[in-house]
């Protein structure tokens, strides 16, 4: 990443390595393509929410775009306990319509399976996959992060729960077959940009076609790290009662973004054009993304990508703590997804939040 600026214009200059920063192993640089293919698609369709691509080379990976600086990462902002009021508004309109414009139901299906087609990201698939979908509950490979103390815990309510690994398989499932949209694949706090009320997205090198529910969940689970960060930690009453407001609203929005869109466009193949079809997918995208919050909070407490919120805490005894209240909370939303909704999902969360309270 290189920032190139002169006195009036400043722009960002990434290109991929072929070498994963984090750990250094191998990584195929045609993420990049992704990325940019990606970045082009948003820039047509929801140019307010990401930052503009100006130039890509194929053959150097090199990709030249706007530079956020005046932006602040989202991530950040809440660990700093800084609120956005629009944040909710943004991404329930920013997540709901790329990922229907990109759908089946606002595509010819012969347009659609060709993009398809045209549209492989095996490694970052791999990726998802494993370190989101099945290491966090069957650690084949050692390399799950378990907060000491907390091993024989994870071992009974995470690896032994027979319920658990089922109802987590048949999301894997989903997410390795259900092409239902384009996603971003990757959508985190870490990933969105706030300057007032304007929000960017950037970074959609994991995306894929896969289930609707698998990025409107990621939004929720980061907004639920942010929430616990500023409740356990930093015990802030006032700020924590916005994000609880914050999370409520997102999921209003994601509701009401989705009726209004399949309300008022008409979808493009005449067997889905059925309101009582269109009522029961609703609720199953839904459904999908209170289960996949659930599997991404979960991952982010015990797999080997974790959370600044949970990993800058010094305090022992409060990390253990809030480990465990995490974890019940991601099974509850894994397990019972049809149960939640918009009026009840802070009232399930602070169950769960309660010491008494077990799996």
């Amino acid at each position: 990443m290189f920032r190139v600026k002169s006195e009036n214009k400043s722009y960002i200059l990434k290109q991929a390595h072929s070498l994963l920063r984090s750990s250094g192993r191998p990584l195929n640089q045609q993420r990049a393509d992704i990325e940019a293919f990606m970045l082009n698609y948003y820039n047509k369709t929801l140019p307010k929410y990401v930052p503009k691509l100006h130039y890509y080379d194929k053959e150097l990976k090199l990709m030249i775009m706007d530079d956020l600086r005046d932006y602040k990462n989202l991530r950040m902002e809440y660990i700093k306990g800084n609120f956005y009021p629009h944040l909710s508004k943004a991404l329930g309109e920013f997540s709901v319509k790329s990922l229907l414009k990109s759908s089946y139901f606002y595509m010819d299906l012969k347009k659609f399976r060709r993009l398809q087609g045209l549209f492989i990201n095996d490694e970052m698939c791999d990726i998802t996959e494993d370190l989101v979908l099945t290491e966090p509950y069957n650690d084949y490979r050692g390399r799950n992060v378990i907060t000491k103390g907390l091993e024989d815990f994870v071992r009974e309510n995470i690896y032994e729960d027979r319920k658990l690994n089922l109802r987590v398989g048949l999301l894997k499932e989903k997410f390795v077959t259900q092409k239902q949209a384009l996603l971003h694949g990757d959508l985190h706090s870490g990933s969105i940009f706030v300057r007032g009320d304007l929000v960017k997205v950037i970074d959609p090198e994991f995306a894929v076609f896969g289930p609707m529910g698998y990025d409107l969940g990621n939004v929720l689970g980061h907004m639920f790290f942010g929430l616990i960060y500023n409740e356990k930690v930093k015990e802030d009453h006032n700020i924590t009662k916005r994000i609880e407001g914050q999370i409520e609203d997102f999921i209003g929005e994601v509701f009401r973004n989705l009726k209004i869109y399949f309300y008022n466009n008409p979808v493009e193949d005449e067997m889905f054009n059925n309101p009582s079809y269109i009522k029961r997918k609703i609720k199953s995208i839904m459904a999908d993304m209170y289960s996949y919050c659930g599997t991404e909070i979960i991952r982010r407490t015990i797999g080997d990508s974790q959370v600044l919120e949970l990993t800058s805490i010094e305090d022992a005894n409060l990390r253990i703590k809030m480990d465990r209240q995490i974890l019940q909370f991601g099974k509850y939303l894994i397990n019972s997804p049809e149960s939640i909704n918009s009026t009840n999902i802070i009232q399930i969360y602070h169950i769960w939040q309660n010491p008494s309270n077990s799996i």
